[in-house]
């Protein structure tokens, strides 16, 4: 970072207020088909009928089977897909039974973000990649709400504006699922907070 350059790296917001950091925040059935044809015999014999009525067995059907429809092809059965391992190192594995595990879980894995975010981050605003957000010495978060799922960084050089790099979630889609996790966590972490609240109201001692 640039002497004198103020980063603000938005990490979320807790019960309290903002903090600074990241917002990580038929089968089918062949059916042999018989065609009965009667083929008239007494044409072809050299006697013929005086009284020109056919015996009962003049007439002799012939079975003629129909040639057999090929069958379709069979598809090869997909091939499952190797369950890729959870790494036990990896930060969404921690337990979230409890408001104190929610919190430790969310810390960890905005850390984790951090240190995978804030080189790009860095970079874009060093290509120029950002929007002018503010002047003045001060940035207040004003489109907070609207920033909470996206990876982003504000950066204000000495008497320059503020600017902000956002990571577009379609380049980066490795890095927001752990973004979507840390919003998921805040915003379960906001409702814990308020049903456990409600009980202590409830339920004075």
């Amino acid at each position: 970072m640039r002497l004198g350059a103020v980063l603000l790296l938005a990490v979320g917001m807790g019960g309290a207020g903002l903090v600074a950091g990241y917002f990580l925040y038929r089968e089918k059935v062949y059916v042999t088909q018989v065609a009965v044809e009667y083929r008239d015999v007494s044409a072809s014999s050299t006697v013929s009928d005086p009284h020109g009525l056919e015996r009962a067995d003049s007439r002799v059907p012939v079975l003629t089977e129909r040639p057999l429809e090929p069958a379709p092809p069979v598809q090869p059965a997909e091939e499952a897909k190797p369950v890729t391992p959870i790494d036990p190192s990896d930060p969404r594995t921690l337990p979230e039974s409890t408001l104190a595990e929610m919190g430790m879980k969310r810390e960890a894995i905005q850390a984790f973000l951090l240190e995978r975010t804030t080189p790009i981050l860095m970079q874009r605003l060093d290509d120029g990649l950002a929007e002018k957000v503010a002047d003045g010495d001060t940035y207040t978060f004003p489109d907070y709400e609207q920033m909470r799922t996206k990876i982003y960084a504000v950066r204000r050089e000495p008497n320059q504006p503020w600017y902000r790099a956002v990571l577009p979630r379609e380049q980066y889609p490795e890095l927001y699922v752990y973004k979507d996790e840390v919003y998921r966590l805040e915003n379960a972490i906001q409702q814990r907070e308020r049903e456990e609240a409600r009980r202590r109201v409830e339920n004075p001692r």
